[in-house]
Order: C-alpha cells, then structure tokens, then sequence
C-alpha cells in the first residue's frame, strides 16, 4: 500500500508553513499573537492534534479562511478524515471560491473514495495563480489517478508537478514510484525486508515513533504483517481487527480497506477461509461506488488466492474471471503482472500445467521488467513447483535462478521446492534428490533457514523410505548431502535381506546366509542398528539350518555361528538349539570336551523348560560312557 497522502501536504507545512497564512494579519485579526505562534509551531514539529486545536479556537475567536484551511490541514494529518470534512464544509460556507480550500477538499474527498468528485476541484485549483494551490493540486490529482488505475494520466500531472519549485522532489518521487515499484511507505517497506527474510529489519522499521493516527494504524497493520509470518497469527488477528475499528472511527478507509485485506491473509494461516471470505465481502461492500480501482482489484485478487488455498479450481476460476473483467481497459502494469500471475496459478489448480508454465513464465519476465525483483522471484519459484516431476515439463532454470539471485533469494529455495512438488506427485526418488541437492547449496551465503527446511526435508523422506529414526538424526549436513547414494546402498542392504529371505524359505540355507550376512554388515555401516540386528538373527537361524544338514566339521562353525548370534540377538530359543546341536555334533564326532559340552547344553534346556532337548543330551551323554 503506498502512502499517497504523505506526499500531498507534509513537505510544505515542514518546511514553511507560514506560506499558507498571513501570520501577522491574523494577529491583528484575532489578537491571539502568542495563540497564532503556537499553532504555527505545531505545525512545524507536526502536533497535528494540538495544532488543530490551538487553529479551532482561533477560528471560533474570528479566524478567516486561511485558518480553517490550516485547520482542515492538521485534522486530515492528524487522522481524523470526519473532523476534516467538517471544517472544509464550514469553511466552504465562508469562501467557497478560496484556491487552496479546493485542494484540501479534493485531498479528502480523495481519501474517501471520492476521486471523481475531487477532479473538478483540484483542476480549478491548478489552474488559478497561487503556487501553492497549484502544486498541491496536481500532487492530488496525480493521486486521484493512480487510485483510478489510470497510469499514464498520474504520470502527466506528477511530471507536470516535478517541474515546480515547492513540490517537485515530492512529485518526481512519485514518478520514481512508478517506475521501479518502489515506495517509502512503511507498510511497503515491511513487506520487502518480510520478503527477502529480514525479520529484524521489518520489526526495527515499525518502532519509529508514530506522528499522527494514520502513522500509528500503519505501525500497526506493517506490526501485524510481522506477527503473521513469524507464526503469531492469534496477536495479528487482535490488532488488526483493532485498526478495522479505529480506522472506521476516523473515516479512514484508506486503512480500513488494507488492514482487512492483511486480516484476510491472516485468517488463511490460521485456516479459517470462511471468515477470510467474510472480510474479503466486507471490504468489498466498503469500496463499492468509491474510486479505489486498484482497492478493489486488491479484493477480487486475494479472492482467487483463497480459492487456490481452498483447493477449489473452480471458484478461483470465476474469482479470476471477475478480476479480468474489473480491470477491463486498465493500463497498469503491475496490474497485468499479478493478473499473468494468477491466471497461471489457476491454470495449475484446473490441471494444465502446461499452459501454468508458459504463464508464469511471462508473469516472471512482466515483474522482472518493472523491478518488482522479490514478486519475480515468487514466481520463479511456482514455475519449478508447476513443472517439477511432471513428464515432458521443464522450467526455464537459467531464468528462474537469475530471478532469484537478482532478489538476494538462495537458489536453494528452487530445490526445495522441487522437492517438496516431486513428493507429492510421488517421485519419492527424485524429491530426496532434490532436498539434498538444497542442503548442498543452501550453504551459500544467506541460505541457512533454507538449509535448515531442507534438511528436515531431506531426513522425513528418509524415514518415510524406512530409515530408522536414530540413524536418520545422526546424519550431519554432509551426510544428508549424499542422501541418495546413502539410501541406494540402504537398498542394496534391504534388497540382500530379501533375498536372502527368500532363499531361506526355499531352505537355500547356504544361500540365505551369505545374503543375511552382507544385509547386516550394510546396515550396521549405516548405523541401522536395529535393521542390522534383525539380519544378523536371520543369519543365525539360516546357519541352524544350514548346520543340520552339514558334515560335523562344517556344522561345528555353523552351529556356533548361530549361537552367537543368538545371543547377540536375546534370541534364546536360537542360541538354545544351536547350543545343544553343537554339543551333539562334538558328541557324534568324538571330539574332546563333548562330554561337558553335553551337560552344559542339557543343564541349560531344561532352565528353559525343554525336557525335550535335556533328554536329548542326556540319552547323547549316556552314549559317551
């Protein structure tokens, strides 16, 4: 939102205010010479409040036509555009014909949503002999303009104005304006230091001391912009419902109009679209008939940003069918960019990604032209999240990261993003790809919240794929890094497993356990120690097997393999049963220590409860004698 009003009268009370009121004749007027020197005073330091009243009183003591223009002046500074109709329509009473009457009055008619009426008044005003009527009038007028969304015709009375010795640092200002998309306003302000993550500069803006009531809404609306983005919606939502009051109050609807529009953004964070649809309606109501164009535009596009929230394509498609039809005959070109914007965004939610991307792709190039650096940027980004992992579509890469370099945005945020679209279209592979990728090149300068979005990235899609929890959070920045060819070799181990799983099955027990073996050594160097343990077991039970078929030599390392990995594994069962085969096995082939080997494993079944196995032993130990 620029701050038009700020350009109209400040710079001339600031700087010499006495040019609008002949102090000593006043004086001698009133007799109030010390009343007369504290207005003009406050004027100069600009206490609109005390100003206005110290003028009032002034006035009500038999103050003319010049004090009551001053009057109007402090009120509509002060904030307080009802006062300011008031004093301009008791002034009119008094001298209806007075030149710079006429520019106050067009300046609140302006404010009002009144443009069309202002017109005639300020083009009065410009053409009578007083200089400072006339340049504060083409000043207003250039603002009535732009409010219509008429450019090039705000452009002509700022140009006309920048030649003028009084107002043409202001003026060539607002020429600037048009130009780069740039503006001193502090919500504007807010929303580039927001958009290029600067959250310490944004929060420093806002504590500059407010001057007036309109200075303290936009404090607050430009305060409410921050709470939303660092996830303090709740507080946002309580103070700009509080500007929505104050700003109806005051009549400002400038203020109301935009702390609603920020209201409704606040409320999509929070997931409550019906009550952003609500206070999209009531800013709506409030700007029909007025001649905030632009105002107007703002709604029906923040109509179609929470219909695509909602997911409806459908509704977003007429939303923007609404807007395209609103700004029929409008030359305005950052107008047409949002516009381009939206239509590709829509495109994308009717399923024509496509077409998305041609759109967005001359979206990107229209702000780029006009300066608009971080809203290119933006768009770059959609671009990748529209083409990402959908055959035959591939985004202008080159375009998008100069994009984005040339708005200080990491190119990491391009891989994040991929990321994030391939996931969901289910090319889990290359959305691990992509989430790596952006932990490599979020290490650049200014890409640490990035880095630290994709690594989370990076580590949920590994558990998703089966990685263990404790594995996957000892991972460093490197190590995600090379997630891909972390997760093929975490493959190569799972695809062993199975294998080797299948080929015990089958009672390929020699097969089984060479596979099982290399799963677990897989595993415990990718530090999954629970899927390592699960394939040493398999290992163990597959060298049991092997055993009992094996000639005593071979079975001896078998069965002892097994029992060792039984009780690696807290298997008892496994390390039971290898226990008492082996010492059969000594038994049956006469080797020394059989004997004791057999009195041990029967002591142990029968701990267990295997009187079975015991007298197995037994029988096997009776045999020996």
């Amino acid at each position: 939102m620029v701050a038009w009003w700020s350009v109209v009268v400040v710079t001339a009370l600031a700087g010499e205010p006495r040019v609008l009121v002949d102090a000593d004749a006043v004086r001698v007027l009133v007799g109030a010479e010390v009343a007369v020197d504290e207005a003009l005073a406050d004027l100069e330091a600009h206490a609109w409040s005390d100003a206005a009243r110290q003028l009032h009183a002034l006035v009500e003591a038999g103050g003319g036509a010049d004090l009551r223009v001053l009057e109007a002046i402090a009120r509509y500074e002060e904030g307080d555009l009802r006062q300011a109709a008031e004093v301009v329509r008791a002034a009119r009473a008094v001298a209806p014909d007075h030149p710079r009457l006429r520019v106050v009055e067009g300046l609140v008619l302006a404010d009002q949503g009144r443009g069309r009426e202002a017109l005639g008044l300020l083009e009065e005003a410009a053409r009578t002999d007083d200089a400072w009527s006339v340049g504060h009038a083409l000043l207003t007028l250039g603002l009535v303009h732009a409010d219509l969304g008429a450019i090039e015709a705000a452009r002509e009375v700022w140009t006309q104005a920048s030649r003028l010795p009084d107002v043409g640092a202001r003026a060539a200002a607002q020429l600037d304006t048009l130009g780069r998309g740039a503006s001193a306003d502090l919500i504007a302000q807010v929303v580039d230091a927001l958009r290029h993550g600067r959250a310490a500069q944004a929060e420093a803006l806002v504590r500059t001391a407010p001057v007036s009531t309109r200075d303290r809404l936009h404090a607050s609306i430009a305060t409410a912009m921050i709470e939303r983005t660092s996830g303090r919606a709740g507080t946002a939502r309580s103070r700009l419902e509080q500007v929505v009051r104050e700003a109806g109050a005051q009549g400002l609807l400038r203020e109301r109009v935009a702390a609603r529009l920020e209201l409704a953004d606040v409320l999509v964070a929070e997931g409550a679209l019906r009550e952003a649809a609500a206070v999209l309606d009531e800013a709506e109501a409030e700007l029909a008939g007025t001649s905030f164009r632009l105002r107007r535009l703002d709604v029906l596009a923040a109509r179609v940003r929470l219909s695509l929230r909602a997911e409806d394509a459908r509704a977003a498609t007429r939303a923007l069918e609404a807007l395209q039809a609103s700004s029929d005959g409008l030359v305005h070109a950052q107008a047409a960019a949002r516009a381009l914007e939206l239509e590709g965004l829509v495109a994308r939610a009717a399923g024509d990604a496509g077409g998305a991307l041609r759109t967005l792709g001359r979206a990107r190039s229209a702000w780029s032209s006009l300066g608009y650096l971080t809203d290119a940027a933006r768009v770059a980004v959609e671009e990748e999240r529209t083409a990402a992992c959908v055959d035959g579509l591939e985004p202008p890469r080159d375009a998008q990261r100069a994009a984005l370099a040339a708005a200080g945005v990491p190119a990491a945020r391009l891989s994040l993003v991929r990321g994030e679209a391939c996931g969901l279209r289910g090319a889990t592979a290359a959305a691990l790809e992509a989430f790596a990728r952006a932990v490599r090149e979020a290490e650049a300068p200014g890409g640490a919240e990035v880095g630290a979005q994709a690594a989370e990235r990076t580590r949920a899609v590994l558990r998703g794929l089966g990685h263990g929890a404790p594995a996957v959070a000892a991972l460093d920045a490197e190590a995600l890094q090379q997630a891909p060819a972390l997760h093929a070799r975490w493959e190569a181990s799972r695809s062993a497993y199975t294998e080797g799983r299948a080929h015990f099955e089958a009672r390929r027990y020699a097969e089984a356990r060479g596979l099982l073996a290399q799963a677990a050594r897989g595993f415990a160097e990718l530090r999954e120690e629970e899927l390592a343990a699960t394939a040493r077991l398999a290992e163990g039970w597959a060298a049991y097997n092997e055993g009992v078929e094996a000639a005593d030599e071979a079975a001896l390392r078998l069965f002892a393999l097994a029992r060792d990995r039984g009780a690696e594994a807290g298997a008892a069962d496994l390390e039971l049963l290898a226990r008492v085969a082996e010492a059969r096995t000594l038994a049956r082939a006469g080797r020394d220590g059989a004997a004791e080997a057999l009195r041990q494993a029967a002591t142990a079944a029968e701990a267990a409860g295997r009187a079975d196995l015991a007298a197995r032993c037994r029988a096997d130990l009776e045999a020996l004698r």
